[in-house]
């Protein structure tokens, strides 16, 4: 049993559809050659959505960030803004971790370790 695709009535779907969009540059006698319309591209739409200054915009995608320069991560790309800057230090005396060290070590915490 051979499965044929309808490619007439995808045809009509489509005649039907266009019609409804009312798109005007439509021609339906060439319909294998249709020119689309250049479209903008996704970071000039992103752009144009809010005007707001370089320094508050992703440098990926050029969207705006939600947090300004609090922002750790860009909502339309998911890129991490500030990536070219290093990552605030986390103070290791002040964890969990180093606190397990000292005991693993059988330290009380008194002897500077280097």
């Amino acid at each position: 049993m051979a499965f044929e695709i309808p490619t007439d009535q995808i045809k009509q779907l489509r005649v039907l559809l266009r019609k409804n969009a009312n798109l005007s540059w439509y021609n339906q006698e060439n319909d294998e050659n249709l020119p689309l319309p250049k479209l903008p591209s996704v970071a000039e739409t992103v752009a144009k959505l809010d005007p707001s200054p370089p320094y508050l915009r992703c440098k990926n995608c050029n969207g705006r960030l939600l947090r300004g320069v609090q922002s750790f991560i860009c909502v339309f790309c998911g890129a991490n803004p500030h990536k070219d800057l290093p990552p605030e230090a986390i103070k290791f005396k002040n964890t969990v971790g180093y606190r397990w060290l000292l005991e693993s070590l059988q330290l009380d915490g008194s002897v500077l370790l280097i």
